[in-house]
């Protein structure tokens, strides 16, 4: 069984004597599922994060009462719990999220975004108007209103 998992390993470009783990304290880190993670190059440092957004975490965890920002810094695997401020997104996990410039773009369903500037860690909100639709038939096939 270990041969196969080495040769599978191998496969993917690691062997298991490649790869290490980094646990973090629960008060360091938090436990979460389902949040995103953006890589950021600060051009100004040139450090290198990745910043964790969101998730569901344990069923009385503070993930289910806020939208949690952790910072990882890839230079040295430390962790941090980022302060932010502004219209904070409401919680949850099944989040995407996107890099635009020093911007988070974060997507909280299709008709709602938040932007968290990584310059001052400020959230802003910018809800999108649903593009509507009629149904022209049973076989749902949709057109936009005004087309024929």
């Amino acid at each position: 069984m270990e041969t196969i998992l080495d040769e599978a390993a191998a496969i993917r470009g690691a062997m298991p004597n490649d790869i290490d783990i980094y646990r973090y304290h629960i008060d360091v880190f938090i436990p979460t599922d389902f949040h995103t993670a953006t890589y950021h190059k600060d051009d100004r440092s040139g450090k290198e994060y990745i910043y964790i957004i969101g998730g569901v975490g344990y069923r009385d965890g503070p993930h289910r009462k806020t939208t949690i920002t952790h910072r990882l810094a890839l230079e040295d695997f430390s962790i941090q719990r980022m302060e932010t401020t502004g219209d904070t997104p409401p919680p949850g996990g099944h989040r995407r999220a996107r890099k635009e410039g020093d911007t988070i773009v974060y997507m909280v369903d299709e008709w709602s975004e938040y932007s968290l500037s990584l310059t001052d860690m400020r959230w802003s909100h910018h809800p999108t108007i649903p593009e509507k639709r009629h149904r022209i038939s049973s076989t749902s096939q949709e057109c936009k209103i005004g087309e024929a």
